[in-house]
């Protein structure tokens, strides 16, 4: 009788952990965007990246500060002034409507406004 009732309970135990390891999908094996903070993470292509540098940097807007962190997932401090994507993007890439940008050191940063991380860094 005991052996009938270890044998139940490891046959549990198994089915528990399929079920688990089923639910678990390792990285990329999901076929939603992939996400950073629960939000689809901003696929640019390399000809978008250069039109919203160009236009960006056309727009004249003030450079942050020295010492703010360019990686993305970095935070911005909340005392750098984030700037709007500009209307002539959203129109070209409705994508970036969402996200705020700014600029350090020649390099533009799209920065999610909710949370205030750097999700793109785009060079020239």
């Amino acid at each position: 009788m005991k052996a009938y009732l270890r044998a139940g309970a490891i046959l549990v135990a198994l089915i528990s952990t399929l079920g688990i390891a089923a639910a678990q999908q390792s990285p990329g094996t999901s076929r939603e965007p992939a996400t950073m903070g629960g939000k689809p993470e901003l696929q640019l292509t390399t000809q978008q990246k250069s039109q919203v540098y160009k236009l960006i940097m056309s727009e004249r807007s003030q450079p942050a500060p020295a010492g703010v962190s360019l990686r993305i997932g970095a935070k911005v401090p909340g005392t750098v002034q984030l700037n709007d994507v500009p209307e002539s993007i959203h129109s070209e890439i409705p994508g970036v409507r969402q996200y705020k940008y700014i600029v350090v050191q020649n390099q533009v940063a799209l920065i999610d406004p909710q949370t205030t991380e750097v999700i793109e860094i785009i060079r020239q």
